[in-house]
């Protein structure tokens, strides 16, 4: 009976996944920078995301009627909130970039980020159908990515790069709020055909964008200028933890001051159990002046590692996220914009003494 389930549900998605066609250009896998077969960019990643013929607040309702819980009313057609997208993507448009992301913690998950080569403030994020990305697709490498073919949407609001797929609200939740269509993951085989590594990876090239709490959570959340500041891999400076989170209405709510991540939701823990749901955990941090949250997954490795304590001062790098689900509740900027870490050690964090802050060694990856 249960292989039947298997068979029934690789069949529905079949069936799904063959509504759109998907071009194969032909590509090198690999090529050496400044090479004759280096493709281009055509593009970059902010006049992609400013030009509404290609990325558009609501995308195709006609062709994607998105999920329920995004519209008032949970109508399935008409004009909605845009919290979830789908748009195909049929120009021949190149995009350049370079890998910022690693899932070697287990924080990033079947996607990477990328920031531009030319403008490295935008970036965008590229859902990807295949663990251990990192392996293949390394921090710091240099890729093209040709985008005809392929799909922009938001998921949460937040922009990304994939495919359509249709969520039939049947993952282990059955939750019809959920049912509608979304941008999914790029299978592995379709995304080797759209991207060209270019030359080694060197993540010494890697720029970072020194940026403030108070300039990220200043910018207006209209799609357009959540589009262009979301993916920005940035550092925040003079900052140290406190033990809160956000609750649903974007209030500081206080952590419990227990480590019991298996069990207690509200433990001073960077990304406690959810209970199975799987939604990131955010974990305040504070400059002098306003609070922002990092966004941690319960399947990282450092998910059970505790806080850092107030003693430590320093700065956070990570990837901006933006994530806005359910259009029944108010969105407010304290709980909406978050930073995704690739790892702990994006934390430099010091106290008085000069000390560096560390987790125990088993939150760290051992490679």
């Amino acid at each position: 009976m249960k292989n039947l389930k298997y068979l029934i549900g690789l069949l529905v998605m079949t069936a799904l996944t063959a509504c759109h066609t998907y071009d194969k250009p032909t590509t090198h896998s690999y090529v050496e920078e400044g090479s004759p077969e280096e493709w281009t960019a055509t593009m970059t990643i902010d006049a992609f995301l400013n030009n509404p013929a290609y990325f558009s607040e609501f995308g195709n309702v006609e062709k994607y009627p998105p999920r329920a819980r995004s519209y008032s009313g949970a109508s399935t057609s008409g004009t909605n909130l845009g919290l979830f997208s789908v748009e195909d993507i049929t120009a021949d448009i190149i995009i350049v970039g370079r890998i910022v992301s690693t899932d070697v913690s287990g924080n990033i998950y079947k996607n990477i980020y990328i920031q531009d080569c030319e403008k490295p403030d935008y970036g965008i994020k590229i859902g990807i159908d295949a663990g251990s990305i990192g392996g293949m697709y390394a921090i710091g490498q240099k890729i093209a990515f040709k985008l005809k073919g392929l799909a922009i949407g938001k998921y949460a609001k937040m922009p990304q790069i994939g495919v359509p797929y249709y969520n039939n609200a049947k993952e282990g939740l059955d939750n019809p709020a959920k049912a509608g269509w979304e941008i999914g993951r790029i299978p592995l085989s379709i995304f080797t055909e759209h991207v060209q590594m270019i030359g080694r990876p060197e993540p010494a090239k890697i720029i970072v964008k020194e940026m403030t709490i108070e300039d990220i959570k200043a910018t207006a959340t209209d799609y357009k200028n959540v589009a262009l500041l979301s993916s920005r891999l940035v550092r925040i400076s003079n900052i140290s933890f406190v033990p809160y989170t956000w609750d649903t209405y974007g209030r500081l709510s206080a952590l419990s001051g227990t480590y019991a991540c298996s069990t207690d939701p509200n433990a001073n823990t960077f990304a406690p159990t959810t209970g199975g749901i799987g939604y990131p955990q955010s974990r305040c941090f504070g400059s002098p002046t306003d609070t922002l949250a990092i966004g941690t997954s319960e399947y990282s490795k450092f998910a059970c590692a505790p806080l850092p304590s107030d003693e430590y001062r320093g700065s956070v790098t990570g990837m901006v996220s933006f994530y806005y689900d359910n259009g029944a509740y108010d969105l407010v900027t304290n709980k909406v914009w978050t930073i995704t870490i690739n790892g702990l050690d994006d934390l430099i964090l010091k106290n008085t003494a000069d000390e560096l802050w560390e987790a125990d060694p088993v939150y760290y990856p051992a490679y």
